[in-house]
């Protein structure tokens, strides 16, 4: 029997699929997509091509060398687009090659580079292949619609949530928000809909818990670290800073910190205090500088043996280092140039795209209380 097998993403609702098989056929290839009420739905054809899709092309090339030399790239291959329908929701979608009156299904060649979980659904599924880098898609864009899904699911279907669920539903508007910056995808509805999903969510869960996906606190700090990163991005410095102060009075407020708040503590107070200062409020500016090297000096008294952990220290040194820095230029009166400014902003950043410190760049760029600056005083 012949043999195919294929590596796909999902971009803007299209699935985009190449197949690899033994010899060219005339096979019809048929998409198929499991949603979660177990029904399957065959997807409308967009068409296929020779080798010609880039983000395929891309796909092929991040594959691990193991499976590249299992698919072979010598082999045929052909590239196909089929179309998700607006308001399905799919848990999976699967290729099904029809030659003549004879069926076979298409394995993905890879676990991060196929379509076969798009909807994790438990906590078990959330961990298993959506909540850690490592285990996601290899397609940004594929990432993002997972994340879609999931805050979809759960705004039309409430009663699906569980207890054990209700910190990733949270952890899946962090990665949408980061995926959308990655992707460059803008879609102010879907962002109030899905923050609104994540804020109740929040709410349901206890005080603290286990994990950092657990502990509600840490959870919020988070997704307000992802907001102020999607709002510098998208040229929205207003409502970065709004993210930005409610940091700075969670921290001051709250008496409670365990070592993994430190990290997205650290970078944000940095940044707090980039944009107050750019937006003409000094003393504001130099309080969260103070604060991001207060919540270093905490994490490093606690302590912890978590290899991740102790390593994000590293971060949070440097996002500490820079505002000491800034701080102390403020305390001796002396001018703070775009350029100190632009490079604390970048090490407050956990997105490190060239399009991100642009955005940088820009935001700093506009301040009047920079205006016509010259040289860099420090």
């Amino acid at each position: 029997m012949i043999k195919y097998r294929a590596i796909a993403y999902v971009r803007e609702r299209v699935v985009k699929a190449r197949v690899f098989s033994e010899i060219d056929n005339a096979c019809e290839l048929v998409a198929r997509a499991q949603s979660p009420d177990g029904e399957t739905h065959v997807l409308p054809s967009l068409g296929s091509d020779p080798r010609s899709d880039n983000g395929l092309n891309d796909l092929e090339r991040a594959l691990s060398p193991k499976v590249r030399e299992k698919i072979n790239k010598d082999r045929l291959c052909r590239d196909y687009q089929f179309l998700i329908p607006d308001g399905l929701l799919c848990v999976a979608i699967s290729l099904v090659a029809h030659c003549g009156e004879s069926k076979v299904d298409v394995q993905w060649a890879a676990r991060d580079a196929g379509l076969a979980y798009l909807l994790p659904m438990s906590r078990n599924d959330f961990r298993e292949y959506f909540s850690f880098r490592f285990k996601r898609h290899k397609v940004a864009d594929t990432a993002l619609f997972v994340s879609e899904q999931v805050l979809t699911r759960s705004a039309k279907s409430p009663d699906t949530r569980t207890p054990e669920t209700l910190g990733y539903i949270c952890n899946a508007f962090v990665i949408y928000l980061y995926k959308s910056i990655e992707t460059n995808t803008y879609d102010a509805t879907d962002t109030r809909l899905f923050l609104s999903e994540a804020l109740s969510a929040l709410d349901e869960m206890p005080p603290t818990g286990g994990g950092v996906r657990e502990d509600r606190h840490h959870l919020q700090i988070s997704m307000k670290t992802a907001l102020w990163h999607y709002y510098v991005f998208f040229g929205m410095r207003p409502s970065a800073l709004i993210e930005l102060n409610e940091i700075y009075s969670l921290y001051k407020s709250t008496e409670r910190f365990v070592v993994t708040y430190g990290y997205n503590y650290a970078k944000s107070l940095l940044m707090c205090g980039v944009i107050r200062y750019v937006s003409g409020d000094v003393g504001g500016a130099q309080a969260a500088w103070d604060a991001s090297i207060e919540a270093f000096k905490r994490s490093v008294a606690i302590g912890t043996r978590n290899v991740t952990w102790f390593s994000e220290m590293a971060d949070s040194h440097a996002a500490a280092t820079a505002s000491l820095r800034l701080s102390e230029a403020v305390s001796s009166s002396s001018e703070i140039s775009q350029k100190s400014l632009c490079e604390a902003a970048n090490t407050a950043a956990r997105v490190s795209d060239n399009r991100f410190c642009r955005s940088i760049q820009s935001m700093i760029s506009l301040s009047p209380l920079l205006s016509g600056q010259e040289g860099n005083k420090a």
